[in-house]
């Protein structure tokens, strides 16, 4: 049965090798936060990735304001899903 719901679900999980892609999304020199996060929002989709711990990380190195790299630095947030929110 464990077989039989790991074959049916392995590729809900994105595959790491895809999650590299997320971590050289950064905010261009003249792209807004909100166009930025939206970007990077749209690529996290895209790789199905919504719950994974490396979206996090992408955007806190993606992200050029200071204040929110620190705000994300959080240990309450551990996810992507829950800094979406």
């Amino acid at each position: 049965m464990c077989r039989e719901f790991a074959e049916q679900f392995h590729e809900v999980v994105a595959p790491e090798d895809n999650m590299m892609e997320l971590l050289v999304v950064k905010q261009g020199e003249t792209e807004t936060l909100r166009e930025f996060i939206n970007r990077y929002h749209r690529a996290v989709l895209d790789l199905g990735a919504f719950n994974h711990p490396q979206a996090l990380k992408g955007l806190k190195e993606g992200v050029k304001i200071e204040r929110l790299w620190y705000n994300l630095r959080s240990p309450i947030i551990q996810l992507y899903s829950t800094a979406y929110k």
